[in-house]
């Protein structure tokens, strides 16, 4: 059953991967920054997780693209302490 589990979650991942570059493919690069400009003061934060949650997410992600694009950048280390420490939290590690 779990291999089966895992299949589904990879494949639903390729799929949310595909269907999220959609919008996306079109646009120059000019207005693919245009849309990060528009988007930078808003205040969303994921369900559940505040505002670590937020900055993981904003972390993680930008990652995503840091690395997709071969650009060299480090997380700095105050931001990954935050994420860290909610990550052992949320996993219930003590130490």
């Amino acid at each position: 059953m779990t291999d089966i589990r895992t299949a589904v979650a990879a494949e639903r991942t390729e799929l949310a991967d595909v269907l999220a570059g959609l919008p996306a493919a079109g646009l120059s690069s000019a207005q693919l920054v245009e849309c990060l400009r528009q988007n930078v003061n808003h205040p969303w934060k994921p369900p559940g997780g505040g505002y670590v949650g937020a900055l993981s997410h904003d972390v993680i992600h930008g990652l995503d693209v840091t690395v997709a694009l071969g650009i060299d950048r480090q997380v700095p280390a105050e931001r990954l302490h935050y994420i860290l420490d909610a990550a052992r939290f949320t996993a219930g590690v003590t130490r």
